[in-house]
């Protein structure tokens, strides 16, 4: 994981060079911004949640499904919450329309990011890192791939956000086909009213942390 995490790293500065030297100043300052005006809404889609689900699931491994399935589902409602507060303030916030599309493209891969970090909660439960160790500098080098060839065509910058979408869409396939091929894990979506009371409890200070 240090590896491939070092590698994902020097993959991202590269891009972010690649980037810096051919948009210049103003696409690339409209560019990071959306990024980061996307980061401070997708922290509410996890909360915590999903290291909570890890450290409950690793006590109890039988449990998994459970906790998935509810995690699964309060994610899906923190995620639609945090979308709604992201267009509610772009609108409110008077950005321009093109400013506005790249946000809302950013806020979906975001929102793709945070499930497969829970999916791959399901394989740090079984100590099962080498398909994320994988997927960390690929993913990164796709992203480069996809977007050196974006600029090369001169394409509209929607279309660096979209490198990350696509990216972000196949690793969540390449997650969940792990999770469920090894683990049998299904994409099941329930909610008990005990289980998300406790996981939230226990998530209250990540989520504070994150905050």
């Amino acid at each position: 994981m240090i590896a491939a995490s070092v590698g994902q790293k020097l993959i991202s500065l590269s891009y972010f060079t690649i980037l810096a030297r051919e948009l210049g100043a103003e696409k690339l300052g409209l560019y990071t911004a959306a990024l980061a005006m996307t980061t401070i809404f997708v922290i509410f889609a996890d909360l915590g949640f999903t290291n909570v689900f890890i450290r409950e699931a690793s006590k109890d491994r039988s449990r998994t499904q459970e906790l998935f399935s509810n995690v699964l589902f309060i994610k899906i409602f923190l995620g639609i919450l945090s979308y709604i507060a992201l267009f509610v303030s772009l609108e409110m916030l008077g950005f321009d329309k093109d400013f506005k599309t790249l946000v809302y493209l950013s806020g979906l891969t975001m929102l793709l990011d945070s499930t497969h970090l829970t999916l791959y909660g399901v394989l740090r439960i079984h100590n099962t890192l080498r398909y994320e160790a994988f997927s960390l500098p690929v993913v990164q080098l796709l992203t480069l791939i996809l977007g050196f060839i974006f600029l090369k065509f001169g394409m509209p910058l929607i279309f660096l956000i979209l490198a990350f979408s696509i990216t972000s869409a196949l690793n969540v396939l390449y997650a969940a086909s792990v999770a469920l091929r090894r683990f049998g894990l299904k994409f099941r979506i329930q909610h008990s009213k005990g289980v998300l009371k406790t996981l939230a409890l226990i998530a209250l200070p990540f989520a504070l942390s994150a905050i």
